[in-house]
């Protein structure tokens, strides 16, 4: 009975030592398949070589990823009324995105369209005075010349009557007729003759004494004051239509293309909106924001090969290079396509830009696509 014990505990320990054994081979073996998959560090301590795996985003190389576009007018209350473009399209600089109306620009339009039309009228009557005074100036120097040849006139007239007087005189001496009544006539006809020049010599001194330069000088004053109210109000007209030109429509800020659509046909846009209309994506190649600790830091150069595999899926793999590294150590970048810029945490990383190279169609990059970056890895 005793030898029996002794015996079957010899036979378990023996199974107990076989299975141990099995075991450790085993884990042995797939710890060593494992770190034949794994990518494996290029130590620079072993050949000079450096070397380190992280992660990274695909964006776009503008600095700031995708572009949250809303109405120029924003945060002025405009609604949607038209909407042009659809997630995915492609676009060019310049091209309408959608229609906006927006009251506060109608208004400022209509009321600088009025001020622009009360300008103008002030300036066409500035413009009639003007010409009213020109035309008073012609007429006065017409009147001179009048007034000069009627004085002229009087001249001749008081020389013909002194030349009558003096020709009837010597006749009436030679027949030696005494006190004739013709004689008498012919003297006040030379009175009056005098006295007609001088009224028009006294007409005429007044009429250049008048200066109707004056008025003329008042209406251009008057014409450039008008003309500068006009000018003015026409920049205000303007400036409210570029600004209703603005408000109205959304337009792409460059060749690109709308990775999301958040507007809807009546949507209004005001202060408490805190969604963009679109989220735009600027034409130009796509890369990745590897972010690489401080204590990784010094691995890493710029032209060092790197590969890329998607996050989610390992079999979805790309190529490329490190084209730069950031100038500092700086807060991580918030999620593409986020408005917020930088996280406000002290994350600190070194942001090491990388060329995507293999990207084709059936094997797309797409931006705010988590990858894994193995850089300098075999």
């Amino acid at each position: 009975m005793r030898n029996r014990v002794v015996t079957v505990a010899i036979l378990v320990g023996a199974v107990g030592a076989l299975v141990t054994f099995l075991g450790a081979a085993r884990m042995s073996g797939d710890d060593g398949k494992t770190a034949k998959d794994a990518p494996k560090i290029i130590s620079p301590v072993k050949n000079g070589s450096k070397g380190v795996v992280t992660f990274g985003t695909v964006d776009v190389d503008n600095g700031i990823g995708l572009i949250p576009l809303f109405p120029d007018a924003f945060p002025q209350p405009s609604k949607v009324k038209e909407i042009f473009a659809v997630e995915g399209q492609t676009v060019s600089k310049g091209q309408v995105l959608a229609e906006l109306e927006n009251d506060l620009a109608d208004f400022a339009v209509a009321e600088a369209k009025a001020g622009l039309d009360q300008a103008k009228g002030a300036k066409a009557r500035a413009d009639v005075a003007m010409r009213m005074a020109e035309q008073a100036i012609e007429a006065h120097q017409y009147a001179i010349r009048v007034t000069q040849t009627a004085l002229e006139g009087k001249a001749t007239e008081l020389e013909a009557a002194r030349d009558e007087y003096t020709q009837l005189k010597k006749k009436l001496d030679r027949i030696g007729a005494q006190n004739d009544p013709e004689l008498t006539i012919a003297n006040k006809k030379i009175d009056a003759a005098a006295k007609a020049l001088e009224a028009e010599q006294i007409k005429l001194e007044g009429m250049k004494a008048i200066t109707p330069t004056t008025k003329k000088e008042e209406a251009a004053a008057a014409q450039l004051e008008a003309a500068a109210a006009v000018a003015k109000q026409q920049a205000t007209y303007d400036k409210a239509i570029y600004g209703q030109k603005l408000s109205r429509y959304l337009t792409a800020p460059s060749d690109g293309k709308i990775v999301r659509s958040l507007i809807a046909r009546g949507l209004m846009f005001g202060p408490q909106t805190r969604q963009p209309a679109f989220l735009f994506q600027p034409a130009g190649a796509l890369i990745a924001r590897a972010e690489v600790d401080q204590e990784f830091a010094a691995r890493v150069a710029k032209g060092m090969d790197a590969v890329l595999t998607d996050d989610g899926n390992p079999s979805l793999k790309w190529t490329g290079k490190v084209i730069r590294l950031s100038e500092g150590f700086l807060p991580k970048r918030s999620a593409a396509g986020t408005p917020e810029g930088l996280m406000l945490n002290d994350s600190r990383v070194l942001e090491c830009i990388v060329s995507i190279e293999t990207a084709d169609a059936n094997n797309p990059v797409r931006i705010g696509q988590r990858v894994k970056v193995s850089l300098g890895v075999e």
